[in-house]
Order: C-alpha cells, then structure tokens, then sequence
C-alpha cells in the first residue's frame, strides 16, 4: 500500500482514464501504537515529554513510545496522506448489472434518546459539496439506504474520480455504514468513457459481495448477520447516551464522549500490523469500536463522530500522516468554532497505582497549526475545516494552569466545576510554557514538592476548597505528557 508520491500521483492520473474496480485503502494500516501513535517528539504541543512508561495491564495495546525520540512503524510511508485506490481492470459491458436475488434489506440505524441528533444536511463533507456533488451524494446515499448494489449513472456525466471522492465523502459523514466494503466497481458501456454504474459491496463482518466475469454475483454478505449487528449497536449507543445529560454543555458532552471512546476501546495491534486483514474485521469501523470494543484509529474517530452527531454535535473525519504512517482523527464543531482532537493519540494507557487507564489529553480541542506540528493534514479527498480557536482547548477548560511557582494555583473554581460535571475524577495541573514561569526544568524536578505543599496539604487552600466539593485528593501524582495528574476518591 505504501507508495512513493511519485508513484501515487501517477496512479491518480490514471485514474482519470479508467474505469475501474477500485478499493477504500484503510488511513491507518500501519499506524502500530507500540511505535507510532502519540509522538514522543512532544516539543511540537507546548513542549510537553512522553510518558516514561507503559501499562502492563491491556499489554497489547501500547500507545506511546517509551522514549523521547519520535518513532514509526516498520512499514514507513513517504507520502502526505493521498487518497489512494486500486486500479484493476475496468468492466466494460453494455448488459445492465442486476441487483443480487434474494439478498434482503438492510435496517436503518434509528437510534432512541432524549437528545436531539444533528441534522445530516448539517453533516460537514455534505455541507462542502457543490449542487452537482450533492445530486451524486444523495444518489449514492439514497441506494445504501435502499440496501442496493446496484446505482447507475446512465442520465448522468460523472467521471469516476468525482465518483470516488463523493462516495468517500458518503461514508465519512455516515459512520454507521459500517457494513459497506471498501471494495466497488465502476462500469462503463463499450462506446463510453464516463461510468456507467457504480457497484457497491455489502459486508458482514466474514463475507463480502462479490461478482464473477459475466458480471453476476456470485456471493453475498448476509443481511441478517448486518441486521442483527445493527440491533447490537443500537443497543450499546443508547446505553452510552442514557449517561450524558441532554441539559450539559457541549463542551461536557464532548469531554464525557471523548473519555467514553477511551475507556472502551483496546487498540487493535494485530489489526495495525496486517493490513490484508481489513477485509474481514470489524476494526476499521464504528461497530467494531463500539461493540467488539477493539479498533484501529479509525475505529476511534468514527465512534467519537457518531457519538458526537448522537447528541447534536458535528464533528467530521480527518485523513492524513502522523508519525510516517496513514492516520485518521477528528475536527469537532464546539460553540460555532471547530477544533482538531485525536483520540487514538490521548489513549496512552500509563502506569496507574490503581491500574486504571489515564489520558494524555493534549489532542483534545487543538487548533490546526498546533495539531499540523506533529500531523499532516491530507484535503484532497475529504473537506477539512479550519481550526483557529483556543477557547474550548482542554487546558482553558479541564486544566488548572501553574503560573507561578512559589504560590498556590489560582482560579481554580470553574475548572474544578467543568471536571466534576463531565464525570471525571483527575486534576490535571499544566505548567505554564509562554515564559511567565521561570524556573520550569526545576519545576519538573520537584513537582512532588510543590504539589505536596500546595495542593495535598490539608491546611491549603486548593484542599479544603476540594472538600467543599466532597472531593478528596489522593496521595498519587503522575506525570502525563506536559501535565501532571492528581487522582481523587469522589
């Protein structure tokens, strides 16, 4: 999959010319936690360092290099996030392609709860279409909605590239067609350059649809097996919703989906490490996130999306590189602004006295120049919003900011507030880095020192504030990329 931007671009350009059963190469095949996610060249957000350690516990999903020097995946990618496809041969035939017999429909997703879900005219690669592209869009839309094969462009002009960008768009604003392969065919007459058809294939989690060379289907996914999956989806999304309350802020309801994705989710090593196997797991896609709990970075963003629309949020897909390796994330519409968040890259899973995970939370309500120091942002395929905004950053809304090193933290009250009301039971405490704070490799060194007269000491001020909030800080302190973590029993 891995290809030189030369090669890619020659590809594409032959893509303009072909007519072709193509194929949705995964954004993170490669992305292998134990050496790529998380870069540990942490100078790129606010100079924060990598954890020194992983869990044993979830052993096999170890999200961050252990030392400070940024690594990648054995599979290493020289390119900038592309959009790629495989071209096979084009099928060429003037018969019209028939829809499989007796393969049976496929239920829509209708999720139950007391939130209002965002509209999908709202949905973010929609919303960037022309009229002409929203006209394929709804085409395409309105045949897996019908459960259909089968979508033909015979009183229309659409050229296969403009096909495959407004299908990928499709998927990316609907997660929830976790059941679509990545596998589709386009079809063209013998005297045409243009498509004729495109062809869509089902998936079941083991059999996908398939055609023979006279153009019939040979094999097809089973319906009941998608049907069945779809009611355990349903049922798992409702019970992540009955915990969010409708009247919280975004802003609260995105840190509690943020911190549900989190604790759901094994990252999928094996997944990660072979690439072929994508064809017959679950872990690139919302269902495999969110009920077999274990998903590649794909798997996060999708149900962080999905989750997001649930409760009235936008949110959308990014594609691009992070650490050399294909990766997708998020961008996030909280009070009129979008922010860039990465879940996959907050998952670090560190050493905890009690054994429970812990976030690394600098990805989380990002701008694009933060986030662009250690991603790639690829817009050529999906439609990426710009991100300029720190209000909702996680630092000015979940993190106490140390700005001075021989007083007590200040202003504490709102965020103590923001993080009992999303759920949490951890004050992360950020060092100032802009330089009002002298002194701050010293503070690194003695941390314990300042947090145990400022904060743990039961005549400080920050205590007994805590027991006026019926919180009591415990006696473990960690270092957490650039923050340090205090843990209290609620």
């Amino acid at each position: 999959m891995k290809k030189t931007i030369a090669l890619v671009l020659s590809l594409l350009i032959a893509l303009l010319s072909l007519n072709a059963c193509g194929y949705f190469i995964p954004f993170c095949d490669d992305f292998i936690p134990s050496t790529s996610l998380a870069s540990a060249d942490t100078t790129s957000l606010s100079s924060k360092k990598s954890p020194e350690g992983v869990s044993s516990k979830n052993s096999s999903k170890q999200n961050k290099p252990s030392s400070s020097k940024k690594q990648s995946s054995t599979s290493k990618s020289n390119n900038k996030g592309e959009n790629y496809i495989k071209v096979e041969e084009p099928i060429v035939t003037d018969k019209d392609i028939k829809e499989p017999e007796n393969a049976g429909k496929i239920k829509e997703l209708v999720i139950g709860s007391r939130h209002t879900a965002l509209k999908s005219s709202s949905y973010y690669q929609y919303s960037s279409l022309n009229s002409n592209e929203k006209s394929l869009y709804n085409l395409i839309l309105t045949a897996i909605k019908s459960s259909r094969n089968v979508i033909n462009f015979k009183n229309q002009t659409y050229s296969n590239t403009q096909i495959t960008v407004v299908l990928q768009k499709v998927l990316a604003d609907h997660p929830q067609f976790f059941y679509i392969s990545r596998k589709y065919w386009y079809v063209r007459s013998s005297n045409s350059t243009k498509p004729t058809a495109l062809i869509l294939s089902y998936f079941d989690g083991k059999v996908s649809d398939e055609i023979d060379d006279n153009f019939n289907f040979t094999q097809t996914a089973d319906r009941t097996i998608i049907n069945e999956k779809i009611d355990k989806l349903k049922t798992a999304i409702e019970k992540i919703l009955s915990n969010i309350p409708p009247e919280d802020s975004d802003i609260i309801k995105e840190k509690k989906i943020y911190d549900c994705v989190l604790k759901t989710i094994i990252y999928d090593v094996g997944a990660a490490k072979n690439v072929d196997n994508q064809w017959v797991t679950h872990s690139y896609d919302l269902y495999g996130a969110v009920v077999n709990k274990t998903a590649v970075c794909e798997g996060y963003a999708k149900m962080f999306q999905f989750l997001c629309y649930c409760v009235g949020i936008n949110a959308t897909q990014v594609i691009g590189v992070g650490n050399e390796e294909e990766h997708m994330w998020n961008a996030v519409l909280i009070e009129n602004e979008w922010y860039q968040v990465d879940l996959t890259w907050s998952d670090v899973d560190l050493a905890w006295s009690d054994l429970t995970r812990v976030y690394d939370y600098s990805y989380f309500n990002q701008t694009t120049e933060n986030i662009s120091k250690d991603h790639v942002i690829d817009s050529s395929s999906l439609s990426v919003p710009t991100c300029n905004s720190t209000k909702n950053s996680f630092i000015n809304v979940f993190a106490i900011e140390i700005t001075d090193l021989n007083s007590p933290p200040a202003n504490y009250e709102n965020t103590v507030a923001n993080i009992i009301k999303s759920g949490g039971n951890r004050i992360y405490l950020y060092v100032n880095r802009d330089g009002s704070v002298v002194g701050n490799l010293n503070f690194s060194r003695n941390y314990e020192r300042y947090i145990n007269n400022y904060m743990l000491n039961p005549k400080a001020e920050f205590s007994n504030y805590l027991l006026t909030q019926g919180i009591t800080l415990l006696a473990d302190i960690r270092k957490v990329a650039n923050f340090y973590v205090l843990t209290f029993d609620d």
